[in-house]
Order: C-alpha cells, then structure tokens, then sequence
C-alpha cells in the first residue's frame, strides 16, 4: 500500500483566499467560537452513507495514501492516483500541507487538496467541526458576495472522531482576490472538518474552473460524495505509534 511522506520544502508562496481566511479564523477558535446562528449554512444532506462509503474502499489495498506528521499526531487520508506533495507551511500554532497533480503548480493549479491543522483549537468545547466550517462560510459570503456558495452537509463520526462536511467556494473571484492564477476563475472546495483531544483538522478538495452558474457548480451537494470517498481512508493516530501501524490499523 504506497504512502507518500512529506518532502522538506520552502516555506513561502502565495496563498489561495481560502487557507489565508483559516489562518487568519485560529486564534478566534481558540479563544472562542459562538454557536454559529440558524441559517449560517443550508443543511442540505447528511452523511448517511459514511459507513457505506468506507466500507467500499476497505479492501483497495492499493490506494495512494497521504501519511503527515502534524504536532502530536500522524493524519492519513488517500490521495487520487498520480499526485504530489505540494508546497509545505508550519507554525507554531498553525500547519498546512497541499497535494497536487503531477503537472499542476502552486501558482497555477486546477485540482488541489489542502491539509491544514490548528494546534489546540480542539480543547475549546465550542470549538467544533460545524463551528469552524460555518465561520469559513461566513468569511466566504463576506469576501464572495452573491458569487458564494455556502452548503452544510452535517455531522458525522470519522475515526471516531467528530467531523463535518460541507460544501463551499465562489462562483468567480472577486476583485480583491484575484491571483496569478486564478483571474477569472471560479473554485468550489469539499471541507470535511475534524476534531481530535486537541487539534482542529481540516482537509479541503478544491476544484477551480471558468467562472460558472450556481447550478453547474463543479462540487456540489450532489457529487460531494466522491470527493469524500477520495479522501478515504481518514485516519488519526498518535504521533508515537509507529507509521506502517497506523497505515494497518483498521479506520474506528
């Protein structure tokens, strides 16, 4: 079963909107989150299938699979055939790690799938998955306008740990967020936010495209599904045991 083990690499380059906004939401979670209010984000579906989901992937004994060492704890989640680790960031506080496909840049990609970590957040009780993801929505209605997407899919177990899904991206950049890049681009993103003892996760399935309608969104709540089930198998273990153990141990 390949796994791929994070490169040493720089520790710069030029932030897509979405992972500065969740940098910039850590020290707010860690001191506080309100319960996010009644219409923050539509709940649109659940995730009824999780357990279906994963039990299908259970016997893909060659799945690509990401193994990341972040603070105290190793995260495993699978990876679409023929990718890369991409660009590298570590704070004290704060962690991210991007995956790309073999021929797509930091600085011009389509496909991208982001890692990030605050370290704490999880201590916090209203510091939860759904919390975080509804502040993510709310920075995306702010800075997107009418061009933002903002769909809850609900709550679920991952490794007996508590997570949320959603849905969420902008249907073109606004002006302020133009990139090299991106200019004219749209980008809608899979968020599937977890919660360890301590930590706060969050890993993010983004596709960018001409700029589009709502209704021909390329993730949506339709879809959402497969981009969970690429994302499987999720797992969390302690940083001390051993990497091919948790690579072998069955996902709780």
């Amino acid at each position: 079963m390949p796994a791929l083990r994070r490169p040493l690499l720089p520790l710069h380059r030029l932030m897509h909107r979405t992972y500065v906004l969740l940098h910039a939401l850590v020290l707010a979670l860690v001191i506080a989150i309100a319960t996010p209010s009644a219409g923050t984000a539509a709940d649109v579906t659940d995730f009824a299938d999780v357990n279906k989901i994963i039990s299908a992937i259970s016997n893909e004994n060659t799945r690509a699979m990401a193994v990341t060492p972040v603070f105290n704890q190793r995260i495993i989640h699978g990876l679409p055939d023929n990718w890369k680790a991409g660009t590298e960031t570590s704070g004290r506080d704060t962690y991210s790690m991007e995956f790309l496909p073999e021929k797509q840049s930091a600085q011009n990609w389509r496909e991208m799938i982001m890692l990030k970590a605050f370290r704490g957040a999880g201590k916090n009780p209203q510091a939860t998955p759904k919390a975080l993801l509804a502040q993510v929505a709310a920075e995306l209605r702010g800075s997107c306008g009418d061009k933002a997407i903002t769909l809850s899919l609900g709550d679920t177990k991952l490794d007996g740990k508590d997570a949320h899904g959603a849905v969420m991206g902008c249907t073109g950049p606004p002006e302020a967020a133009l990139a090299p890049g991106n200019k004219g681009l749209g980008e809608m993103a899979f968020y599937l936010a977890i919660r360890s003892n301590d930590d706060l996760f969050v890993l993010q399935r983004s596709v960018r495209a001409e700029a589009f309608q709502k209704a021909d969104a390329p993730i949506n709540a339709a879809n959402a599904y497969l981009y969970f089930r690429e994302l499987q198998p999720v797992k969390l273990c302690e940083r001390d045991l051993p990497e091919l153990a948790c690579i072998q141990r069955q996902q709780r």
